[in-house]
């Protein structure tokens, strides 16, 4: 019965994940002037060649980012990258 249980609340938990969470309206970005842009903001912007990579691959950018012109990742830069590379896949596709 309790391993049963724990599967039952296993699959549960991974439905939750997989269709309960999304991560669209996390802020990513914050700019030194405290502007922010959230993931979905990220993604498109990439996409539609709002924002120029310059080249660079997301980590890449997210790093110089950081150093050189005090962008911070509320949601950790690893999000961001996220975002950016599904924003890449997107512009790919269009």
């Amino acid at each position: 019965m309790a391993i049963k249980m724990s599967l039952m609340c296993g699959s549960l938990a991974l439905l939750l994940a997989a269709c309960g969470s999304s991560d669209e309206g996390k802020v990513v970005m914050k700019a030194e002037d405290g502007n922010t842009r959230t993931y979905k903001e990220v993604r498109d912007l990439i996409a539609d060649g709002s924002i120029d990579l310059q080249g660079a691959d997301c980590a890449t950018f997210a790093s110089f980012g950081a150093k050189e012109r005090q962008i911070r990742f509320p949601a950790g830069q690893a999000l961001f990258v996220q975002a950016c590379e599904e924003g890449q896949r997107k512009a790919q596709k269009s």
